[in-house]
């Protein structure tokens, strides 16, 4: 259980990171398809959200 706190816990501190930087490959993805003229329908990021992760890590 500790540990699972811990888990959490780091996730609740770096979570804006994680979100900046999916953020982030996604505008240098679209930029690079851009100036290759390389037409993409969508480019999605996805970042586990918090009850997701809990229930993967009492899974575990």
């Amino acid at each position: 259980m500790e540990n699972q706190d811990a888990i959490i816990a780091e996730y609740d501190t770096h979570f804006k990171l994680y979100k900046n930087f999916t953020d982030r490959v996604r505008q240098l993805l679209e930029e690079l398809l851009e100036s290759e003229k390389i037409s993409c329908n969508a480019i999605t990021c996805l970042i586990k959200d918090k009850e997701s992760l809990i229930r993967k890590i009492e899974f575990k």
